[in-house]
C-alpha cells in the first residue's frame, strides 16, 4: 500500500530543491550577463587590448560570446524563474492537499535536453561537456521522480 503522505512529502522535497537550484541557476545567469555584454562591446569596437589575453584566446572570446549565446543564457534566465514560480505554486498546492501542476517539471526537462544538445553543438572541450551532461542528467532524473510522484498521487483521486 502506497502512503500517499510520504509521497506528498518526498515532493515537496523535491520541489522545494528544484526550485532552490533554478533560483541559483538565474541569479548567476543574471550575474554573467553584465560581463558577456562588456565583453561582445569590447569585441564589438576591437578594443580586445584590455582583456589581457593572446590572439587565439581572444578569437575563441569570439566565437562563444555570440549574440546567439548571449539570447541563449537570457531564455535560460527567464526559464529558471518560471519554472521556480511554477515550483513555489506547486509547494502552495501540495500544503492545500491539492494535485499539483507538471509543467514546471516538463520545462525543466526541456531546458536540460535542450542545454545538452547546445552544449554538444557550442562546447570544444570534453570535460566540460560531460560536466554539462552530468549536471544535466541530475536535473533530468529530478524532474522525472517529481513528474513520477504527481502521477502517485493523481491515482490517489
Amino acid at each position: 500500500m502506497v502512503s500517499y503522505e510520504k509521497v506528498r512529502q518526498t515532493l515537496k522535497t523535491t520541489t522545494l530543491a528544484i526550485a532552490i537550484f533554478n533560483i541559483i541557476f538565474a541569479g548567476l545567469g543574471l550575474i554573467s550577463l553584465p560581463g558577456l555584454f562588456a565583453i561582445r562591446s569590447m569585441i564589438d569596437s576591437g578594443n580586445t587590448d584590455a582583456l589581457q589575453m593572446t590572439s587565439q584566446q581572444i578569437d575563441v572570446l569570439k566565437e562563444s560570446v555570440t549574440g546567439v549565446a548571449i539570447a541563449i543564457v537570457i531564455i535560460g534566465i527567464i526559464a529558471n524563474i518560471i519554472i521556480a514560480v511554477f515550483c513555489f505554486i506547486n509547494l502552495s498546492r501540495l500544503k492545500k492537499e491539492k494535485l499539483p501542476t507538471p509543467l514546471p517539471y516538463y520545462i525543466g526537462i526541456v531546458l536540460a535536453t535542450a542545454s545538452v544538445i547546445y552544449t554538444f553543438i557550442a562546447s570544444t572541450s570534453m570535460s566540460g561537456i560531460l560536466l554539462q551532461i552530468g549536471f544535466q542528467a541530475i536535473f533530468i532524473f529530478l524532474f522525472f521522480f517529481a513528474l513520477q510522484q504527481i502521477k502517485t498521487l493523481s491515482n490517489q483521486n
